[in-house]
């Protein structure tokens, strides 16, 4: 599934971390709906906005979406990229940052206007939130969004980029594939499932810790295990006392997976083992993200 773009403010142009951050701060300044597309080779990663309001971050890597914070968007960026600006209204922009949780619930479906229509009314009574492509033999393709089963509409405009939303304009287009047809496919989820699936993501998200890092010597300690305070290990749910993985992001955004241990009064720091700080260009009080592998 690939998310739809809006109407064009700048597209694919090659920008490096500081000025895709400078981007980030004046579309929040200038009220921006929509979302900004960052081609991070091998994945995608959207950053969505609503009047100016950050409202969620997307990776998409081989057809998958996953929930991100903000910063590890930013932070992974090494070089210039590949970076497309795109404008939507604000319901758009809360539609397909929902994007991680839909799932295809029709592929290349023949239909004309009636079935299509029982379509609709089904997606309304189960109140699905997503994306509907209809390929239409006679008339190219158009990209349709619902809201809790409903077409988005907007009565100022018939498209914003790739997607329909005329009133006028969707109405003419359903007439036109009733004889001629148009496969749909479509991809959403009920929107008990997203307020579901999105408290899922935020409690992973707010698993992630901000530390410290601190070195850690001794006759025995272990070169590939890093030790945690154990208030922060019970708020993981981890069983005091056992060993588990744990992912480190760096401040310039590169990962580290590592084995962890729990360690009494360790407070805001993570304690790493020399040889380890050394290998992966840790001084001590750098800032580094922490979270549990579950």
């Amino acid at each position: 599934m690939q998310i739809p773009r809006g109407n064009v403010f700048f597209e694919n142009q090659s920008l490096p971390y500081d000025d895709i951050n400078t981007l980030y701060g004046n579309l929040e300044q200038q009220g921006f709906t929509g979302f900004v597309k960052i081609d991070n080779s091998p994945v995608e990663d959207y950053l969505f906005f609503s009047h100016g309001q950050f409202i969620r971050a997307l990776e998409r890597e081989d057809q998958q979406y996953k929930v991100l914070t903000r910063a590890r968007v930013l932070n992974k960026i090494k070089s210039d990229v590949p970076t497309s600006v795109y404008v939507l209204d604000s319901s758009m922009s809360n539609v397909l940052s929902y994007s991680f949780s839909f799932q295809q619930l029709y592929r290349n479906v023949e239909v004309r206007k009636k079935e299509f229509k029982k379509i609709r009314d089904q997606l309304e009574t189960d109140e699905h939130t997503g994306i509907l492509t209809l390929n239409g033999r006679d008339h190219g393709s158009y990209v349709l969004l619902c809201d809790r089963g409903r077409i988005v509409y907007n009565n100022l405009v018939a498209h914003f980029g790739q997607i329909m939303c005329g009133v006028d304009e969707v109405n003419r287009f359903l007439e036109s594939i009733s004889k001629a047809g148009a496969q749909l496919n479509v991809y959403a989820e009920k929107a008990v499932e997203i307020e579901a699936k999105k408290r899922e993501a935020e409690e992973r998200l707010e698993r992630v810790k901000a530390l410290l890092a601190k070195t850690q010597t001794g006759l025995f300690v272990k070169e590939d295990v890093v030790s945690v305070d154990e208030a922060l290990v019970r708020e993981w749910g981890v069983r005091a006392g056992s060993s588990f993985g744990v992912e480190l992001e760096l401040a310039d955004g590169t990962l580290v997976t590592v084995k962890c241990q729990t360690a009494k009064k360790l407070g805001a720091y993570v304690a790493i083992p020399a040889k380890l700080m050394k290998r992966i260009g840790l001084r001590d009080g750098d800032p580094l993200s922490v979270q549990p592998i579950m």
